[in-house]
């Protein structure tokens, strides 16, 4: 009797000291296995941040970056800011909408898997990890740097300043001036496309700055005219396909950018978008660009 009694406790607790060793395993590996700073979110960081996110780094309209993400203890701070910059999307700093990912070069997307790796070292406890684990990677990658230039966008082709310094006085609370800044003599001899542009405020003190030597995002002022008026046309279809009067102001928009095949194109998204066969007044207006992409 004592000696089955004896044979049971034992069992037992040899099957807990084995559940036990198991559970321990179990947490060991699933700790080994979550992202940690040196091995999976520093190269990413290098990848996709550091070029303003480190020590010293550049100022940028005036603003210098509030903390090194190359350095762990900074990193650890700012998690919980670093994770809803990516979840909203403020960072890394990208003006145009995710649908137009692939349009432009050299834009500042992360990669979704990117995103969700840091995202996951942050939830998962923020962890240091082994400071060796990441040299090889680092070396072998290296993220955006600032040009020898001084500009983001490279060797300008033309760089327009003032004519002289510009004082703004202590009791000044809103002040919006215009200032000509002259192109140099001798410096745009024939007319050239704008690919790039960059403004440099040259002090820590600028609150904003528009250009008018691109145009300023309102309606009729500059060349930005164009782009906002297809933006405008792109989010009223997406909301009502049947909406043919903006279809038509589109169609008409291409047709005076004189390009042909976008031209075509929206004809062709138009003529798609088939309205119901009981609604009459949608087919009045819907014969229209189908005769006319015929």
């Amino acid at each position: 009797m004592r000696s089955s009694l004896r044979t049971k406790v034992l069992r037992r607790l040899k099957a807990t000291s084995a559940l036990s060793a198991t559970l321990l395993a179990s947490a060991i590996h699933a700790q080994s296995a979550a992202p940690t700073f040196y091995a999976d979110a520093l190269p990413l960081f290098e990848k996709n941040c550091a070029a303003c996110h480190k020590p010293d780094g550049p100022r940028v309209g005036g603003i210098t970056a509030p903390m090194s993400l190359l350095d762990y203890n900074q990193a650890r701070a700012w998690a919980p800011m670093i994770r809803n910059a990516l979840v909203t999307g403020y960072m890394p700093p990208w003006g145009a909408h995710e649908r137009h990912r692939g349009e432009f070069k050299d834009e500042r997307y992360i990669d979704d898997a990117e995103k969700a790796t840091l995202i996951a070292w942050i939830d998962g406890g923020v962890l240091e990890g082994n400071p060796n684990a990441t040299k090889q990677r680092v070396a072998a990658g290296g993220g955006t740097e600032m040009p020898e230039s001084g500009w983001w966008i490279g060797d300008p082709d033309l760089v327009v300043q003032f004519e002289k310094p510009v004082r703004v006085a202590d009791n000044i609370e809103d002040w919006q001036p215009t200032i000509q800044m002259p192109v140099p003599e001798g410096a745009h001899t024939e007319p050239k496309w704008i690919a790039k542009a960059e403004l440099n405020p040259g002090g820590p003190w600028v609150h904003h700055i528009v250009s008018s030597h691109m145009g300023v995002g309102v309606p009729g002022r500059g060349p930005f005219t164009m782009g906002q008026r297809r933006f405008k046309y792109e989010e009223e279809v997406a909301k009502n396909p049947l909406n043919y009067d903006t279809w038509f102001d589109y169609v008409r928009l291409e047709e005076s950018a004189g390009d042909i095949a976008k031209t075509r194109e929206v004809y062709e998204r138009a003529i798609a978008n088939v309205p119901p066969a009981n609604e009459k007044r949608f087919w009045q207006r819907y014969i229209y660009p189908q005769i006319n992409v015929s």
